[in-house]
């Protein structure tokens, strides 16, 4: 297939892009609009390419991209937990976020949350609830810039993202009567929060990456909309009949998770002892929803 075939591959995706009148844009808003469109061309030739090469056509590229509407809680803090003794370091401060408001120094610590003082055997504990907080809730910490500790008590800020939604040809049928079906509003949770019982050989993981989404290892809960997700998790095994090879990452593994309405997915890694042994493809653990719990969720 020649270039001009390939540029031809996706022409009915690239005819227009209709955007809503936005008068209250701003003249920089607007050139990030048209960056925008640009880097969405530019995608989707590439899609057209390596789609031509197996021989497809226009009329087989039917993609449908939605990412939510959400409301995520900014307290605006990136934190070195490696030393809890000590408490939280901050290491950077968000923009407009609710710690910048407050004026926190970089290089001060996080010394207690939620009128309880950060120590090594609560650290983890810690850390989870502030992963969890949501827009609009209440919290109290203390920080220490090593001259003195100041204590705060506010409503934490909350930062929204509208519905994203990119059409790619036409959807067939079927698809259409799915989108309308659809609950937008509907969500659930995975998460790897709590710790799984031991005596089900079931260990600790982290998630990597949400459908196409990278995600931040120290995370550990995630609101989804419903619907199946592909969820690809790294196992954190720690028994010691698991010999463990020098260097190099684990690969991570896929678990295709449907969630619904208000319902949260607990995944954990679980461990098969009788291929403990069988590491160069990692069969010794698969992940798992190993409970699932009633969480009420709203996007």
């Amino acid at each position: 297939m020649n270039k001009s075939s390939i540029f031809k591959l996706l022409g009915v995706s690239l005819i227009s892009f209709q955007l809503a009148a936005a008068p209250q844009l701003t003249a920089e808003s607007e050139a990030l609009v048209e960056q925008l469109k640009t880097q969405i061309k530019g995608t989707l030739l590439a899609i057209g390419k390596n789609e031509a090469k197996v021989g497809k056509t226009a009329e087989d590229i039917n993609l449908t991209i939605e990412l939510p509407a959400q409301k995520e809680a900014n307290l605006g803090l990136l934190l070195d937990v490696d030393e809890p003794s000590k408490g939280f370091k901050i290491l950077s401060v968000t923009p407009g976020s609710t710690a910048e408001s407050l004026d926190l120094e970089i290089g001060a610590n996080l010394v207690s949350f939620n009128n309880t003082k950060i120590q090594s055997s609560n650290s983890i504990d810690i850390l989870n609830q502030i992963q969890m907080l949501s827009a609009g809730d209440s919290i109290q910490f203390s920080v220490d810039n090593g001259n003195n500790v100041s204590s705060y008590n506010t409503t934490l800020e909350g930062r929204f993202t509208p519905t994203i939604r990119l059409q790619v040809g036409t959807p067939g049928a079927k698809v259409a009567a799915n989108m309308l079906e659809a609950d937008s509003s509907a969500c659930g949770y995975v998460s790897v929060l709590f710790g799984p019982p031991r005596s089900r050989d079931l260990y600790a993981s982290y998630i990597n990456k949400i459908d196409d989404n990278a995600t931040i290892r120290s995370r550990h809960s995630f609101k989804l909309s419903a619907g199946k997700h592909q969820i690809y998790v790294h196992e954190l095994i720690d028994d010691p009949s698991l010999k463990r090879r020098r260097g190099g990452m684990k690969s991570s593994k896929l678990i295709e998770v449907n969630i619904e309405p208000n319902k949260t997915y607990h995944i954990a890694a679980k461990f098969d002892r009788k291929k403990r042994t069988r590491k160069s493809r990692e069969e010794y653990w698969n992940p798992v929803v190993w409970k699932t719990s009633d969480s009420e969720c709203e996007l």
